[in-house]
């Protein structure tokens, strides 16, 4: 199953074939809707539900179960809600955002915080407006929006690397929002280039998608995407579509 969220503040699954399954609304949309979900191994499907500074936690039938967190920049609480992603052993990162500050925290299924990183700024391991996270064994990856890059941390916060840089040639990137893990290599939505790239571990761009555009086949401020069995899904946010895409059949280096 792929779950999605929209503009509208929908939750919704689809099957394989793209029927749709399950959709819930998020409990309150008036100050703003929520930008990222993601799985969890308890089989649970958590959704950062931005403006109002919480986490909800869904069944896989989209019922709600639990919401936990409110808005403050003490730790704990949020200010602006970005990203989230779980880690094979249950623990909960969240991006977090607002005025100077950025970090990501962590926290148990149940709301405990269980530690945090990350500061404003732009030096190895600081974050400007922090969006998607993606975890794969003990790597986490922030797509660091503001400072035009991807950065690299195990999940104890030691930071590992960055990619990236402002720019529009390949493996350069502008306002990163999506990332997702395919082995050693990273699927990066570089939403400010209209473009999906496919980093190596040293950061050079393997395969990309790209071409501004309303039709069939353009991109429009790409937001999430996600890289499972074979295929890559990706939000095209301005088209308000979803792609399936071959990542054989793109382009290579």
């Amino acid at each position: 199953a792929l779950y999605v969220l929209d503009k509208t503040g929908y939750v919704r699954c689809y099957a394989a074939d793209g029927r749709p399954l399950f959709e819930a609304r998020t409990p309150a949309v008036a100050d703003g809707t929520s930008s990222a979900l993601c799985w969890h191994p308890a089989g649970r499907i958590l959704v950062a539900d931005s403006h109002y500074g919480r986490v909800l936690v869904y069944d896989e039938e989209l019922r709600l179960l639990d919401a936990w967190g409110e808005h403050g920049r003490e730790p704990g609480r949020f200010m602006l809600l970005t990203g989230i992603a779980a880690s094979e052993d249950g623990r909960v990162y969240v991006s977090d955002q607002g005025d100077d500050v950025a970090r990501i925290q962590v926290f148990s299924l149940a709301g405990e915080r269980l530690g945090g990183f990350g500061r404003w700024g732009d030096q190895p391991g600081e974050l400007k407006r922090p969006m998607n996270l993606a975890i794969q064994g003990e790597r986490l990856a922030v797509a660091d929006a503001l400072n035009h890059r991807v950065q690299l941390f195990d999940l104890e916060g030691q930071w590992l690397a960055s990619y990236g840089g402002l720019g529009e040639r390949l493996g350069e990137l502008k306002y990163p929002y999506g990332v997702s893990f395919v082995g050693e290599r990273l699927w990066v939505a570089d939403f400010g280039n209209n473009r999906l790239q496919l980093l190596d571990a040293e950061g050079g761009c393997q395969s990309w998608f790209q071409g501004a555009g309303r039709e069939v086949g353009g991109l429009a401020c790409p937001w999430g995407l996600l890289a499972a069995d074979g295929r890559l899904f990706v939000t095209d946010g301005a088209n308000d579509r979803v792609y399936e895409l071959d990542p054989s059949a793109l382009p290579q280096r």
